[in-house]
Parts: structure tokens; sequence; C-alpha cells
């Protein structure tokens, strides 16, 4: 048994010190540029209204893939932008990425972020901007649609407290009470800075029942806290909670 415990040890270090040689030895040299954006700088639209950018790359080294986002970064006003529909492959491309908020306010930076396939950040950099959001008709009415709505619990496929690998999923079962027949989109996020991703959008839900939403722990970390977001079909949040988790990675 002792021979066993020690041949385990030995396998796991090798793997561990493989990992950190081989993230030693990546090399980028990636480059990104924003060509143009639409509708142009300085303008003044409405909630909803997506900004364009046409977002230019190049790298050959390393030899894989990457997901890319335009964001908003400035948790000032509430904001949506387009997922990685298409990925950055080695060589030289161009993608459009949108975003834009879902409330009235102003757009003063969009972030550029780009993760490798196990979703560690490679890139992040921003260009100034200056727009204006205004309230839509749809947003007039539909801004306080599913007020009052909420999770009564929240449970885990995974137990808390104990410690949990890098790159496990977790899971979190949500008993949700939505009182718009318009529905609600509903999120479960880390309240991190580690390397993660969670689930999007999955469709709208309505009245009393559940959802399950994952999350994903990249690299070692400990995740204290979690925020429960529910959205309606004008993206204005109307439930707003963070709940306290013991979750470890390593």
């Amino acid at each position: 048994m002792k021979i066993l415990v020690i041949i385990i040890s030995i396998a796991l270090f090798g793997m561990l010190l493989f990992k950190i040689l081989n993230g030693s030895q990546r090399k980028f040299d990636l480059k990104i540029s924003v060509k143009s954006l639409y509708p142009q700088n300085g303008s003044t639209l409405e909630t909803g209204e997506p900004i364009f950018l046409d977002i230019a790359y190049q790298y050959s080294n390393p030899k894989e893939n990457f997901h890319i986002w335009a964001k908003v970064l400035d948790e000032t006003y509430s904001s949506t932008y387009q997922g990685s529909v298409d990925q950055l492959t080695p060589g030289s491309g161009e993608v459009e990425r949108f975003v834009f908020l879902t409330e009235p306010g102003k757009i003063k930076r969009i972030h550029i972020v780009v993760k490798g396939m196990d979703f560690e950040e490679v890139y992040n950099d921003f260009i100034d901007v200056n727009y204006t959001f205004e309230e839509s008709e749809e947003y007039k009415a539909f801004k306080s649609d599913g007020v009052g709505s909420h999770i009564s619990s929240v449970t885990f496929d995974k137990p808390q407290g104990e410690v949990l690998r890098s790159g496990d999923t977790v899971t979190a079962t949500l008993q949700h009470h939505i009182n718009t027949e318009e529905g609600l989109d509903i999120w479960v996020m880390p309240e991190t800075s580690c390397n993660h991703t969670f689930e999007g959008t999955t469709g709208v839900q309505k009245g009393d029942g559940h959802i399950q939403k994952y999350f994903t722990i990249s690299e070692p970390c400990e995740i204290k806290e979690l925020k429960i977001l529910m959205k309606n079909k004008v993206g204005n949040k109307v439930y707003d909670k963070k709940i306290d988790v013991d979750f470890k990675f390593k």
C-alpha cells in the first residue's frame, strides 16, 4: 500500500511539473485591434440596441484556438454581450461581436477579452468610447416586469467544504417563483477573479419550478460567494442576491 501511495504521489508530481514547464514555454504573439464600430462612436442609442465591433486578430503562437468577447466590465449599468460564437484560430482574421446596455446609461469603455479553451484569460484590453443609452418604448413598458419574483432555495450536486479538482463542474438546482407571464432569465455566477465559466441563458423560466445552472472553476481557487440574477425581457435585473458558499478547488 505504501509503495502504491509513493507511485501515485510521484505521478501526480510529474503531471504538475509537466504542466508548469509546459505553461512556462507557451509563447504568445497575439495581436488584437478594433477595426470599426457601428453605430459610430458618440452615438445615442436605445436600450437593447447593439454596438457592433469588427475585431481583427493575428497570431502564430500558441497553436491553439481562443474564445473572444467584447464586454462592458463596468457594472454601473446592466449590460449584455454576445457569446463566443466563433473562435480565433492560428493565423489572421476578423470576428464580429456586439454589446449593449439593457438600462439607460453610458458606456465609456469596451473590453476585448480572450480566453483559452480552458477559459484561462490570456488577453484583456479596452478601447475608450462614448455611447449613451436612453429608454426604449419597450424598456419603459417592461422595466418593472417580474419585480417580486424570487428564489426560495439553492442546492448543489457537489459537497461544500471538501476539496474539488480544478475543472470540476458544480451544478446548482434553484427553486424559482416567477410572477410574470413573459418569464425571466436566470444566472448563477461565482464571485471570483479566478479563471471560470458559468452557464449562459437557456431560455426564460416561468411560474413555480426549478432549474439547474452550472459553473466551472479552472484553476486552484476558493469560492465563498455566488451571485444569483434574474432578468426580465428587457434585461432589467429584478432579482440580484449573493449567497455564501464554501467550494475549494485544487
